[in-house]
């Protein structure tokens, strides 16, 4: 990933290619509902239609209509 496309995705709204996740998943001592979590949201881009790749930000809050 380039810091372009960085601050281009960061200045996106989130959609079938783009998820935000402010805090990073957990894995150590979480239950395995918490585990499944980026299995989820991995599958989810996986089984939507999209011609481009998908990216998932971690530490990164959602600002509806994408950052001012």
């Amino acid at each position: 990933m380039t810091h372009e496309l960085l601050e281009q995705l960061l200045f996106s709204s989130e959609s079938d290619s783009l998820d935000f996740k402010s805090e990073q998943y957990r894995f150590e001592g979480a239950a395995n509902e918490e585990k499944a979590e980026l299995l989820k949201d991995i599958l989810a881009f996986a089984n939507s239609w999209c011609r481009s790749d998908a990216y998932i930000l971690i530490g990164v809050k959602e600002h509806p209509g994408g950052r001012p």
